[in-house]
C-alpha cells in the first residue's frame, strides 16, 4: 500500500492519521524513542528485481515509482494507553534517501568549504555511457532506482548525505555488483562527471581527475 497508517490504535481498531508514500512500503515498520520522543520509521520504494525478471510482473510494475525513502515520524507525545486516542504528529514527516554508501557526519561548523569539482561536457558524454551500461540496469536510467538505490542527490544537505570522494570510491572500489572493481578510475571519474551533471552541476573547460573526485568533501547534493 502506499498509504501507511503511522499511528494504529490496534485495540479500537481506528487508523489516526495517514500519509501517501512516494512508492510501495518495503519494510516492516519500526518505532523507537530518542530523548523521550516517539519516532516511527519505515521503508518505501518498490525495489527487488521484479522489472529485470521480464514477464507479465515486469509489465505490471513498469510505472511504479522506484527508489528507496526512508520515512521518519515524529509523534507529539510519549506512547498513550492501550485504548487512548494517538495524536497526529507536530510536524511534517522528513524522509531520507536510501543510500548504497557509507554515510558520515556533517562536517564540523569550522571546516573548510568544500572545492568545487569541474568536469568537462566530454567526460559526462563519456561517463553517460558507461552508466549505461554498467548501472542503469540496477540504478535506473533516470537515477530513480530500480533494484538499487536512487542516485538522485538531495536539494539540501545533511548529517546523511554522502560526499563525492565516498560515492566515488564505492564506485571505484564496489561497482558494478555483478563485476566489482571492473571499472578503472578513469571510468569511475567520468561516471561521477555523469552523475554531477545529470543532477544540475555545469560542466567546466577541466576533466575530473581519479584523484581529485576520491579526495572531494564536496556534499552529492543538486
Amino acid at each position: 500500500m502506499k498509504s501507511m497508517p503511522s499511528s494504529l490504535a490496534r485495540a479500537i481498531g481506528a487508523v489516526r492519521w495517514t500519509f501517501r508514500t512516494e512508492s510501495g512500503i518495503i519494510g516492516v515498520p519500526i518505532s523507537y524513542r530518542v530523548d523521550g520522543k516517539q519516532y516511527i520509521a519505515v521503508l518505501a520504494g518498490w525495489g527487488g528485481g521484479v522489472s529485470m525478471f521480464g514477464g507479465p510482473a515486469a509489465d505490471a510494475t513498469a510505472n511504479v515509482p522506484r527508489g528507496g525513502q526512508l520515512y521518519v515520524f515524529a509523534l507529539a507525545a510519549p506512547p498513550l494507553a492501550t485504548g487512548s486516542a494517538a495524536p497526529p504528529p507536530t510536524a511534517a514527516p522528513t524522509t531520507v534517501p536510501a543510500r548504497a554508501v557509507a554515510l558520515t557526519n556533517a562536517p564540523p561548523a569550522d571546516a573548510p568549504a568544500a572545492a568545487h569539482l569541474e568536469f568537462s561536457a566530454a567526460q559526462v558524454s563519456d561517463g553517460a555511457r558507461i552508466y549505461g551500461a554498467s548501472c542503469a540496469v540496477c540504478h535506473g536510467a533516470h537515477l530513480e532506482g530500480i533494484s538499487a538505490p536512487t542516485l538522485r542527490a538531495d536539494d539540501v544537505a545533511d548529517a546523511t548525505t554522502p560526499t563525492v570522494g565516498e560515492l566515488y570510491q564505492v564506485v571505484a572500489r564496489s561497482m558494478p555488483k555483478t563485476n566489482p572493481g571492473s571499472l578503472t578510475s578513469q571510468q569511475a571519474a567520468a561516471i561521477m562527471a555523469y552523475l554531477l551533471a545529470t543532477n544540475g552541476a555545469a560542466p567546466g573547460a577541466s576533466t575530473l581527475t581519479p584523484a581529485d573526485a576520491a579526495a572531494s568533501n564536496q556534499r552529492y547534493v543538486r
